[in-house]
């Protein structure tokens, strides 16, 4: 059985929400940043804190929600499921629309296959978003030390270089097991291109 602790990050402007996330989750941290720590930071400090909460009990993977995820119904039983089952030790509960806009063609691609075969796992090599992923719990210390050293990269994208380098995959859930809210985002996007079009 796969045991998981979760965390959610949270910009302030989005705190309540966050606050009905984490209980809809049992969430074992809630970081809540107001814009000075920034994302990447946030989601290292929300790994560390998990980390170190669940010290000394069974828990096998670390769970981060961001503050705009919508679970399925009954997430605890379906992140559990899957965690069980999972093929990688780097997991994405969502696969989105439109963004990255390069890699949509592959996504769509990936997407197909795993319908006609009738597979729950789509494996790459990139977290492509970070709105509701899990890391096994025994790679979370050099994870984080990675982090740390490129606060400003997004944390998606920090997170795949780091699991690159080490060669650890990442592996999607088909179907995602958490949505996207999709509001106006509270973040600056380094590639400049505006989120007009759904990210779900």
């Amino acid at each position: 059985m796969s045991e998981f602790a979760t965390g959610v990050v949270a910009h302030v402007s989005r705190a309540e929400q966050a606050k009905k996330l984490a209980r809809r989750v049992r969430a074992k941290v809630v970081s809540v940043d107001d814009g000075t720590r920034g994302a990447t930071a946030n989601h290292t400090l929300t790994l560390e804190r998990l980390y170190a909460e669940t010290k000394g009990d069974p828990t096998t993977w670390l769970v981060v929600l961001e503050d705009d995820a919508i679970p399925v119904r009954a997430p605890l039983k379906h992140f559990d499921l899957a965690l069980r089952s999972a093929p990688e030790s780097i997991v994405s509960f969502y696969l989105g629309t439109n963004f990255p806009r390069y890699w949509q063609p592959g996504v769509q691609k990936a997407i197909h296959e795993a319908d006609s075969h009738g597979v729950p796992w789509i494996v790459g090599d990139h977290l492509l978003h970070a709105v509701g992923y899990a890391v096994y719990r025994h790679i979370v210390p050099e994870l984080v030390e990675f982090l740390r050293s490129v606060p400003t990269l997004p944390v998606d994208e920090a997170i795949t270089e780091w699991a690159r380098r080490v060669h650890r995959p990442v592996a999607y859930t088909w179907p995602s097991l958490v949505d996207h809210q999709d509001d106006e985002p509270v973040i600056s996007h380094i590639d400049g291109i505006p989120r007009n079009l759904p990210r779900k």
